[in-house]
């Protein structure tokens, strides 16, 4: 990206998205995590139609951008 955008690599890069799957009675564990949230949705998506993950409980979290 040019620098007339407003956006830097390091802007984009700074946007992290994880997947964590809850199995019943345990707690949540990050299992990929991506750059953008169209990302993390499919493979959430994904993840859900797995025969594996059926009784899980799969989500998408924007992890904080380290600002603050």
């Amino acid at each position: 990206m040019t620098e007339d955008s407003g956006h830097t690599r390091a802007g984009w890069a700074v946007r992290r998205y994880v997947v964590t799957v809850r199995q019943p009675g345990d707690t949540a564990r990050p299992v990929s995590r991506h750059f953008t949230s169209r990302a993390a949705n499919r493979r959430a998506d994904w993840l859900r139609r797995q025969s594996d993950y059926a009784d899980c409980d799969v989500r998408v979290r924007r992890l904080g951008d380290g600002k603050g």
